[in-house]
């Protein structure tokens, strides 16, 4: 029998699928310790669905679902017919060799990864077909320790997995907590393979651009920024109208989170993070290392660059530019502000307490993790993660169980209309009752 997953076993061969499957699985279980396969597995992604996506995008990979999925016997000759058919035309994607260079978006890389899946036709094989993947991940990223539970890959030495069906199990997990000294913060999202990590870091682009982003925003809409007297009061207020920023919203309220795990993407679970900050990491909104770090915002990709080689130690000149370019934007900010910038704080993040400046904020208990120049590991924000015994307590949402989890929370006031109250939000919330 001719296994589809060779792509895996000899996973030199097919540089494209180990491109989609570092983006799908593989940069979520180096950064988090977990990835939830449970969509492939059980073959939740809607096959037209993808195929709309592809074709907006005008993606290659369009062809892979013009016709039906392979089967285990003929996938192997119908992706290497494809890849034949297409190098000549793209051979930075097809022709390459080198998985990391080969430019493939999200979307691709699950639309690829999918059609491997459905090459067997029933959940059980697939599901056997990735734990047989554990191996080629030991190989690839050197994480040991692999196991399998409720269709999640997670590195047993260094998380637990927790499932919370209903309310109670979650109000029983929270009352468990027992840190000393700490103030503990929640984020929930609806798709546990977020990775946790605040909206610029999602896309190298927009990393790339964003002072570009920010200055933009500022000019194209003056009169919303107008009561803005900080750099953090235009990043929340970006933040707030869904601009990529690097600030990571929280709150202390643990059912608004369970609320914010469960609305939206119904196919998928869920997910509660559980922070505990010491107290030297919490700031208030004023704090000089809230300015340093909000700052970061208005430098562009170059300075950043040589700023992170100043943090590291070099002094050169153009690294020492870097620090005075950023000490140039505190200062426009606050003019007494002294050069007291230090590396360590410019390469950490902290939680600020968020000023009850609306009713959203107010009502959803919210706060911000302001990051720096973080790298791509996922140390500096998941060190402050609950855990027990030196495992992260990861607090898994059966998908299955959303729909019953928000029923319960409506009756405990924590709906759409309580959390946006806003009117269209508060009109949307009562349309949807009737």
């Amino acid at each position: 029998m001719i296994f589809f997953f060779f792509y895996f076993y000899d996973i030199h061969t097919e540089p494209i699928i180990q491109k989609a499957f570092d983006m799908v699985c593989g940069k979520k279980l180096k950064h988090d310790g977990y990835c939830d396969m449970s969509e492939y597995i059980s073959a939740k992604l809607n096959k037209n669905e993808i195929y709309q996506l592809l074709s907006e995008s005008h993606s290659p990979f369009l062809e892979l679902y013009d016709n039906s999925y392979p089967t285990e016997n003929t996938a192997y000759e119908m992706w290497r017919d494809f890849v034949n058919r297409n190098k000549s035309e793209k051979p930075d994607l097809f022709d390459n060799n080198n998985s990391a260079d080969i430019p493939l978006s999200y979307v691709e890389a699950k639309a690829i990864i999918n059609w491997v899946y459905r090459a067997y036709k029933t959940k059980e094989k697939r599901e056997e077909q990735t734990k047989e993947l554990f191996s080629y991940i030991t190989e690839t990223y050197s994480v040991f320790e692999l196991d399998f539970i409720n269709q999640i890959i997670f590195i047993r030495s260094r998380v637990d997995i927790n499932i919370v069906q209903t309310v109670e199990d979650y109000i029983k997990n929270i009352n468990l907590i027992q840190e000393e000294d700490t103030t503990v913060f929640y984020r929930g999202h609806s798709n546990v393979n977020y990775i946790l990590q605040p909206s610029i870091m999602r896309s190298s682009a927009w990393i790339c651009h964003e002072h570009d982003m920010h200055n933009e925003i500022i000019i194209e809409c003056p009169e919303d920024f107008e009561n803005c007297s900080s750099h953090l009061d235009y990043l929340v207020l970006m933040q707030h109208y869904g601009m990529p920023t690097r600030l990571l919203d929280v709150t202390k309220n643990p059912l608004v989170a369970l609320y914010f795990a469960c609305v939206g993407d119904d196919a998928r679970n869920g997910e509660i993070i559980i922070l505990c900050a010491p107290k030297d990491k919490i700031k208030y909104p004023r704090s000089d290392t809230v300015s340093v770090l909000s700052s970061l915002s208005l430098l562009d990709s170059s300075t950043k660059e040589s700023l992170l080689s100043w943090i590291n130690g070099n002094n050169s000149a153009d690294a020492i530019d870097a620090k005075n370019k950023l000490l140039h934007e505190i200062q426009n900010e606050k003019p007494a502000f002294e050069d007291k910038i230090t590396g360590t704080d410019i390469g950490d993040c902290f939680f600020v307490l968020a000023a009850k400046k609306n009713s959203r904020i107010a009502n959803q208990d919210g706060a911000f993790i302001i990051c720096g120049l973080l790298d791509d590991t996922g140390s500096s924000i998941n060190k402050y993660r609950y855990s027990e015994n030196a495992k992260i307590q990861i607090f898994v949402i059966d998908q299955k169980c959303k729909k019953d989890i928000l029923s319960k929370l409506n009756k405990l006031s924590i709906n759409k209309a309580r959390l946006f109250p806003e009117i269209e939000d508060v009109s949307l919330y009562i349309k949807s009752k009737y």
